[in-house]
């Protein structure tokens, strides 16, 4: 992952750890630097970002990605990880957008 968080555009977190095992280990916090120097061995690094780009007339357009950056021995077990949890993983990052949707639209006192 390059760059950095831009505010009022952008929102970045990121976890480090071992997702596949129960507890997930998750480790120190991660910072700008912790994704330019990469996974620790045996662990992942994940940056999840929420982008807000302004599409005129009032409207925004809200979007999500997620990044992840494994180490080379933890890289078969994150793939093993991913293939059992991707589809739940979709199913909430769709549900929690249109739960976003939804306040904003109250919010604004606008319904599309």
């Amino acid at each position: 992952p390059g760059g950095a968080e831009r505010p009022r555009e952008e929102l970045v977190m990121g976890l480090v750890g071992r997702f596949w095992t129960p507890r997930g280990d998750l480790g120190r916090r991660v910072t700008a630097e912790s994704f330019r120097a990469g996974p620790p061995p045996g662990q992942a690094l994940a940056g999840w970002n929420f982008t807000v780009e302004a599409r005129g007339g009032g409207r925004s357009e809200l979007r999500t990605e997620t990044r992840v950056w494994c180490a080379p021995d933890a890289l078969l077990r994150f793939r093993l990880y991913w293939l059992l949890v991707r589809p739940g993983s979709g199913l909430i990052r769709r549900s929690m957008l249109r739960a976003i949707r939804r306040r904003a639209e109250q919010a604004s006192g606008r319904r599309t």
